[in-house]
């Protein structure tokens, strides 16, 4: 695990790894923790739930997830981590979709249903902000799509659909994208195919074209001060890491530590 300051403009590489190396799990923030569920571990389905402290710099396993879970999209809000969509193992261990909404208190360590998921996607994008979780591409029934869903945080901590249904800006077959809110108020969101870039504004639900230039990038994607951070991935076969400034729409370049490809970042306070 490495870490990137956006002041000091420096990496700081000595940090310690997860305690478990997994794939198709999922990555969230809240504050100045960092949380990894689910995912696939010795090649099995794990329902753990670890806690990275920035202070302390440590990592610490909470309650373990409802059940285990992979391929699923998590966000943190107001002290809560929810969890949406992704795989799970039936009475017949067979991999089945997961259609409940878990959320997880920070606070009291304690886990809950809260919701439905009506169309359950594989590896969506879910982001949260007033109350409001949004969840952005993935696959349904081994397709991608390029829509979006909103569900509203009542105030008893269920979730529920609003209704909201959008079709995001796409020049192809949709594909694989990653998405990062910004300053709260803008979805930034990223093809990787044809490495588009736009963002939706969460308040009028106005898309905007922010930058056509970038060929196909599979990098992640997280956003902080206004800027967009597009690092790892490959363009021309070579390792890149590029920052957007949102305001004027120009790039700049960041030299990464080490060569990344199948990786997520996440932004944090530290």
């Amino acid at each position: 695990m490495v870490a990137y300051d956006p002041k000091k403009y420096k990496w700081i590489n000595q940090l310690p790894s997860p305690p478990e190396s997994s794939i198709r799990s999922s990555i969230a923030s809240y504050k100045d923790m960092i949380f990894i569920t689910g995912g696939i571990v010795n090649n099995r389905l794990s329902d753990a739930l670890w806690v990275f402290c920035c202070k302390e710099k440590k990592w610490v396993q909470r309650t373990s997830l409802c059940e285990p879970r992979a391929q699923h999209s998590s966000v943190a809000m107001d002290g809560v981590l929810y969890l949406s969509g992704g795989v799970r193992l039936n009475e017949e261990q067979n991999l089945v979709s997961m259609t409940e909404i878990h959320a997880y208190d920070i606070a009291s360590d304690t886990w809950r249903v809260v919701g439905c998921n009506n169309v359950p996607k594989l590896e969506s994008t879910l982001l949260g902000f007033n109350n409001i979780l949004y969840e952005l591409g993935g696959q349904t029934n081994g397709a991608y799509t390029s829509t979006m869903q909103t569900y509203r945080v009542t105030n008893d901590g269920l979730v529920n659909d609003t209704g909201e249904h959008y079709v995001l800006p796409c020049d192809s077959e949709p594909g694989p994208l990653r998405a990062a809110l910004d300053d709260k108020d803008h979805i930034i969101v990223l093809w990787e195919r044809t490495g588009r870039l736009f963002s939706l504004n969460t308040h009028d639900r106005r898309f905007y074209q922010v930058n056509h230039s970038l060929t196909s990038l599979s990098g992640c994607l997280t956003a902080f001060n206004r800027h967009a951070y597009i690092l790892g991935g490959s363009e021309n076969g070579k390792p890149v890491g590029r920052v957007l400034d949102i305001s004027t729409h120009t790039y700049s370049s960041i030299t990464l530590p080490l060569e990344l490809t199948v990786h997520k970042c996440i932004h944090v306070k530290m």
